[in-house]
């Protein structure tokens, strides 16, 4: 049984564990209180982890989707400019940062970084991330916007678009949209702070 579940899409192995969740729910009160204590906190635990690894992710993808902007607008090695995105938005949850390590044979160079670093924090105006309902709890598009070099002839502005189902949402959007839902919900990954 297992090994058919870890060789199971993930999002089949969600969908599979809410039906059976759905099952059994409706015969919670033929159980013993103990197994009806256990079943509630599994599910807890689960959902749980469920949203803080799709937490991690979502946020990664999005440094991500950043980082290869940078990438391309300054010529840089992308390692170089997820680590100057992760510094330059303040991220300080390991679990993310060892996941932009991957499968990078080196670490970036340090001084590559900073020097990164110190351009996009004259040049970066705003991050920040949209996410607007497009079917009530079914979709919803993922807008991931830098705003950068303010001149003369206006400030530069890169979107970048994805749906994406509800299951893959920030669990605080879910959240969010459950208790008080709202036609979109935005982010401020950084602003650039006034002279």
């Amino acid at each position: 049984m297992l090994g058919s579940l870890t060789s199971m899409p993930v999002a089949e192995l969600v969908q599979s564990l809410h039906s059976l969740w759905r099952t059994l729910q409706p015969h919670l009160s033929e159980l013993s209180p103990e197994m009806r204590d256990q079943l509630k906190n599994f599910s807890m635990a689960f959902t749980g982890d469920m949203d803080r690894d799709n937490d991690q992710r979502t946020k990664s993808e999005v440094y991500g989707i950043i980082a290869r902007f940078l990438r391309d607008r300054y010529k840089q090695p992308e390692g170089v400019c997820l680590t100057a995105v992760h510094r330059l938005c303040g991220e300080k949850e390991d679990a993310i940062l060892r996941m932009a390590d991957g499968p990078r044979e080196d670490a970036p160079e340090a001084a590559a970084v900073g020097a990164l670093e110190a351009r996009l924090r004259n040049a970066v105006l705003l991050i920040k991330v949209h996410y607007e309902e497009r079917a009530q709890f079914h979709t919803f598009t993922r807008r991931v916007e830098v705003y950068m070099d303010a001149t003369d002839a206006g400030v530069d502005r890169a979107a970048f678009e994805q749906e994406l189902p509800w299951a893959s949402m920030p669990s605080d959007v879910r959240s969010q949209q459950i208790r008080n839902p709202q036609p979109a919900q935005i982010f401020v990954l950084y602003r650039q702070e006034a002279d």
